[in-house]
């Protein structure tokens, strides 16, 4: 019987990129969360509109999305709104929305039960485009 050697032999990987779009508009401000096919969680900052990740192992993907001006979840606490600029919310929810338009994100993208937002990562480089509604 003949020995099997591995020589640093490591699952594919892909990078993927897009934009954010908030009702077919960039949304201004945000996190997105990328959940790969292996369980492994990937966080980047939205910046202008757009969001990129680099050497995600490929397969199946889900995404979630965090605003600062997002709609509060269900089971947050109804007395407290988004917190004023510069503050931090108590609730635990994302800082303060920029000033200027206010971007309404429903908590459904918040949550890997609930976020509809998935695609199928390839090894090489990956467009897709995260549509909120």
């Amino acid at each position: 019987m003949l020995p099997v050697l591995a020589f640093g032999c490591s699952a594919p990987t892909g990078d993927v990129e897009g934009r954010v779009l908030f009702k077919k508009e960039p949304l201004a401000a945000g996190t997105v969360t990328l959940v790969a096919a292996d369980g492994s969680m990937h966080q980047c900052v939205v910046e202008a509109g757009t969001y990129k990740f680099e050497k995600v192992p490929t397969g199946e993907a889900q995404f979630l999305v965090v605003s600062p001006d997002q709609l509060p979840h269900p089971d947050w606490p109804r007395d407290e709104g988004p917190p004023a600029a510069g503050k931090k919310s108590t609730a635990g929810g994302p800082p303060a929305p920029p000033p200027g338009k206010r971007q309404r994100v429903s908590h459904v993208y918040r949550t890997l039960q609930t976020s509809p937002l998935k695609c199928t990562i390839a090894a090489g480089k990956n467009e897709h485009d995260l549509k909120l509604d």
